[in-house]
């Protein structure tokens, strides 16, 4: 890394980046009933629905009854519904719903609006360096099996 930064100052900045996910974050859980776990599950149910509870389990890399829960905290919110599988009941497929397809695009337009708004006040070379910096983060982070 060749830049004019301190070890103590990435640190401090690195902190400063997880501080604001996390109120941002806890703000979001307060505004909309869902963790991020919810949400990050509406949200791939968008373009794999119908899929199987161990399907949501391997994205989120969290156990099976993990991703259980999470499920069915959806299903009581009435965002998606789930049915055993015929001929194997074993697997449980999850479907969202349309009341969780709306309610993931009102989570994703807030999204959008807050971060829109907030970009105004900041110069365009600034905003450009962010959306590089987004664009590469999984490189960065080198986190998953798919990094």
């Amino acid at each position: 890394m060749d830049m004019d930064i301190t070890r103590q100052g990435f640190d401090d900045l690195l902190y400063m980046f997880l501080r604001e996910i996390h109120r941002f974050q806890r703000e979001d859980m307060l505004r909309f009933d869902l963790s991020w776990q919810d949400m990050y599950v509406l949200k791939y149910l968008l373009t794999n629905s119908p899929c199987r509870i161990s399907d949501i389990a391997d994205e989120l890399e969290i156990p099976l009854f993990n991703a259980s829960r999470i499920v069915l905290r959806l299903v009581r919110k009435g965002l998606v519904s789930k049915e055993k599988a015929e001929g194997d009941k074993r697997n449980t497929y999850v479907s969202i719903l349309e009341e969780g397809r709306e309610y993931i695009q009102m989570v994703k337009d807030f999204h959008f609006n807050v971060v829109s708004e907030n970009l105004r006040d900041l110069p365009e070379d600034v905003i450009s360096a962010m959306v590089i910096a987004v664009a590469n983060l999984s490189s960065v982070l080198k986190v998953g099996c798919d990094s």
